[in-house]
C-alpha cells in the first residue's frame, strides 16, 4: 500500500505568531538601544590639557605671557589650552557640562521596526541644526561671519567645512551587536 500527499499551501503559524514577533522586537530594540547608548555615553570624557610640546607657537607664547602677569600680579596660575580628541578617539568635550553626552537617545520605532541610537538633533542660532551628525565625520556648510577691513563692517559668508570625525557610536554598535544581540533574541519568543 502507497499513500501520495499533495500540498497546495500551509501555513504553521497562528494570528497570535507575527504580533508575538512584533512586541518582542520592541522589546529587544528597546534593550539594545540602552545597550549602545550607555557605554557611548560613557566614551565622551572631559577634554585634557594640552602638553607643552603639543601647543602650538601661539598658544604656547599666550600661555608664557599668562604665566608671567599670573606670576607679577599674584594671581592664580593660568590653566594650558585644552586638546581636542584625535582621530579615531571618541569626541570630548570642553564647556562646563556636555550637551552630547546629555543629547545622546535612543528610540525605538515601531512604524519600521527598527531603533534609531545617536545625538538629538539640538537647533541653536549658532549651528542651526546642523553639527550634531558631524561627530562620525562629515562636512557640512556652514555660515560664518566675515569682516572686510575696507569696507569696516562684517558680512556674512557660507563656507563648506570638512570635519576629520571622532566615530564613537559606530564601534560601541558593532561592540554591542556582536555581544548581546544573540543572547537577547534566544528566548525572546516564550
Amino acid at each position: 500500500m502507497m499513500l501520495a500527499f499533495k500540498v497546495n499551501s500551509a501555513t504553521f503559524y497562528t494570528d497570535s505568531f507575527p504580533r508575538r514577533v512584533n512586541t518582542a522586537a520592541g522589546r529587544v530594540g528597546k534593550k539594545f538601544g540602552a545597550y549602545v547608548r550607555t557605554p557611548a555615553r560613557r566614551l565622551i570624557r572631559k577634554a585634557r590639557m594640552k602638553r607643552l610640546g603639543e601647543m602650538t607657537e601661539d598658544e604656547r607664547e599666550k600661555f608664557e605671557l599668562q604665566k608671567k602677569i599670573a606670576a607679577e600680579t599674584g594671581g592664580p596660575k593660568p590653566k594650558r589650552p585644552q586638546a581636542t580628541a584625535g582621530k579615531g578617539e571618541p569626541p570630548r568635550w570642553h564647556t562646563q557640562q556636555n550637551p552630547l553626552k546629555k543629547l545622546t537617545v535612543f528610540a525605538w520605532e515601531p512604524g519600521t521596526s527598527s531603533v534609531v541610537i545617536g545625538p538629538a538633533l539640538r537647533q541653536t542660532a549658532e549651528n542651526k541644526g546642523l553639527l550634531s551628525h558631524l561627530e562620525e565625520g562629515g562636512s557640512a556648510t556652514i555660515s560664518v561671519r566675515v569682516y572686510d577691513k575696507k569696507k569696516r563692517r562684517s558680512r556674512k559668508q557660507s563656507k563648506v567645512a570638512r570635519f576629520q570625525g571622532n566615530p564613537w557610536l559606530g564601534p560601541t554598535f558593532r561592540e554591542q551587536l556582536n555581544q548581546h544581540m544573540p543572547a537577547m533574541w534566544r528566548d525572546a519568543l516564550n
